[in-house]
């Protein structure tokens, strides 16, 4: 049955958008999308989403694409609501809104705002809640300066923006990349300052599987727990994963997710990521504030976190029904990203670091060739039975390309 509200989500081209799209369809929301303009997204092709709305790019300017949006919610007051699906549009959806003042009409943002978004693009605010929470993290440097940097005295180690998004000098919406210290002679050859998303985050490099605790904040605290481990990474040096199984995390280990989700005033879902280590200790890496690449497996296993989040927004006191049960350890794979997991495999690694642990092309390719449901694939549902493949295609095309630049 048809919902009489409208969500806007995007972008469109993000990892969790077409999950989330099967999710507010089948809650019977009329689902529209926007994305940059000149790119191109397999969600903007299905037939129920409609045209997609085409919006500037942040990462060429920020301001157009700021007005761009507001414009956007302006002029069509039948969206009642938004869902920013990664850290760009997260930024951008708060700013939107906050250009429209004390417009008429509003749409409600589903998502992080004011003080919880500032922390949800924020590592390094995320980390000293997390130490305080109780959750172990990894040794860090909060520097401001490429000064500051060679202060790093463990090798190997890993320089990363501490901000999710930034603005740079002409406007510009910015990500910033990571360098990797593996001896000292990486640390005195570092580019210049302008190569640099300041503050920075360093830290050790530490060879680890990839966990995730999820969950629902509302207004009687965090429910509807459940984890996930990697099972592959679409790129061994560091990625999102190509395949992950549902987890049951330990007791304690939800007590201090809880306390940290609680400490910073967390509403909606959330993904505390985390990286555990051959002894089995779990570091705090970061908290995703927004939907994820996984959201196939939590939707997989009864838990509807995109609903959920809409829900939320219309009813500030909802509260999800009752947690589905024990997950069923399904794994679910990314088709797309798993291929070009193979291709990062023969290509080899970069580094001795990530040699000592780089997988082994035979067993990554019987992972990758067995025998799967299409329900066990992301971006798979019934009603749109060949989608997973149209945008798995996608993936891989788009994977070598940028490969290949």
């Amino acid at each position: 049955m048809q919902n009489a509200k409208t969500v806007l989500i995007g972008f469109a081209d993000a990892l969790a958008a077409p999950e989330v799209f099967f999710s507010l369809y089948h809650k019977g929301y009329k689902v529209r999308v926007f994305q940059r303009q000149d790119t191109v997204a397999p969600l903007s092709k299905i037939l129920p989403v409609g045209e997609p709305f085409l919006i500037h790019a942040p990462e060429q300017s920020a301001d157009l694409a700021t007005r761009d949006l507001a414009n956007l919610l302006r002029n069509n007051p039948d969206i009642d609501a938004m869902l920013a699906l990664d850290d760009t549009s997260l930024w951008l959806a708060n700013e939107a809104l906050k250009s429209l003042g004390d417009a008429e009409h509003k749409p409600v943002l589903a998502n992080a705002v004011g003080v919880q978004k500032d922390i949800a693009l924020d590592k390094a605010r995320q980390i000293e809640a997390a130490e305080a929470a109780g959750l172990a993290v990894p040794p860090t440097i909060v520097a401001s300066s490429r000064d500051e940097i060679f202060k790093a005295s463990k090798f190997p180690a890993i320089v990363k923006p501490a901000r999710a998004v930034s603005l740079d000098h002409a406007g510009r919406i910015r990500k910033g990349d990571a360098h990797y210290l593996f001896d000292q002679a990486d640390l005195e050859t570092l580019p210049g300052e302008q190569a640099f998303s300041f503050p920075v985050l360093v830290q050790p490099l530490i060879h680890g599987t990839g966990e995730g605790v999820f969950g629902f904040a509302g207004k009687d605290g965090v429910a509807q727990v459940f984890g996930h481990r990697r099972i592959r990474m679409m790129n061994p040096h560091g990625s999102g994963a190509s395949a992950c199984c549902a987890t049951r995390p330990a007791d304690d280990l939800i007590d201090k997710v809880k306390t940290f989700i609680a400490s910073i005033g967390w509403q909606g879902p959330f993904m505390v990521e985390l990286l555990t280590d051959e002894e089995g200790n779990s570091w705090f890496i970061e908290l995703n504030g927004r939907l994820w690449g996984s959201t196939a497996l939590t939707r997989r296993n009864g838990y509807d976190y995109p609903g959920w989040a809409v829900e939320q927004a219309f009813d500030p006191g909802f509260h999800p029904d009752a947690s589905p049960g024990s997950p069923d350890d399904r794994r679910v794979r990314h088709l797309g990203r798993e291929i070009l997991h193979l291709l990062f495999v023969i290509k080899g690694p970069k580094s001795k670091f990530h040699a000592e642990k780089w997988p082994n092309f035979f067993r990554s390719a019987c992972g990758v060739f067995s025998l799967h449901s299409p329900s066990g694939f992301y971006n798979y549902d019934r009603a749109f039975p060949l989608f997973f493949l149209r945008e798995a295609a996608f993936t891989v095309v788009k994977g070598i390309r940028g490969r290949n630049r």
